[in-house]
């Protein structure tokens, strides 16, 4: 690992958290991002890699509505994408792993078809489960021995508990040396 202020640290984190323009027509709950999990991962000094969509990947970013549940997506087709995309992701995070850095945790998103941890939409109403590229991805994080945490974030609803669990996952920001302080108050 280099000897500068990088932290180290990493989360991989579902795309629509990071940019709420990919989300399904309608279904935004932030105009741009979700700025309290964001603020939370900064403060703490952990890069963020934002996971692909899969959702746009597969069907585009004016993709139709439709029923947006598991099932909707639940295809051979969707799921080879699925595939596809979480080995790329396990990649990269094997590539950081080997360089010394550290998986903080992986955030999801409750309620997506796609990227839910714990509670997936069906046709039958919410359900216990992972969306489908979660599904795949989490297998794969297994598969390559990558033990991470794994926090749902629910964006509509009240995220005190969630962000307090994310917040147990993180590590204390290093406190910024000297020399990096000098050079903030030199630029001021």
């Amino acid at each position: 690992m280099a000897h500068d202020q990088r932290s180290g640290k990493i989360a991989f984190v579902a795309h629509c958290l990071l940019n709420q323009n990919a989300k399904v027509e309608g279904t935004a709950s932030w105009p741009a991002m979700v700025a309290p999990v964001i603020d939370l991962l900064s403060q703490a000094d952990v890069g963020v890699v934002q996971l692909p969509c899969p959702e746009v990947e597969h069907l585009g970013v004016g993709r139709p509505t439709g029923e947006d549940t598991k099932e909707q997506y639940d295809t051979p087709e969707y799921r080879a994408c699925c595939r596809q995309l979480a080995q790329h992701v396990v990649g990269q995070a094997q590539q950081y792993v080997n360089a010394g850095c550290q998986v903080i945790c992986i955030l999801g998103v409750e309620g997506s078809p796609s990227c839910s941890v714990t509670t997936v939409p069906t046709r039958n109403g919410p359900a216990d489960g992972s969306g489908i590229f979660f599904e795949i991805l989490l297998a794969e994080f297994r598969k390559a021995d990558l033990q991470v945490p794994v926090v749902g974030i629910p964006e509509a609803a009240d995220m005190t508990q969630t962000l307090d669990q994310v917040r147990r996952t993180l590590p204390t920001p290093h406190p910024m040396n000297t020399d990096q302080t000098s050079r903030t108050s030199d630029q001021d």
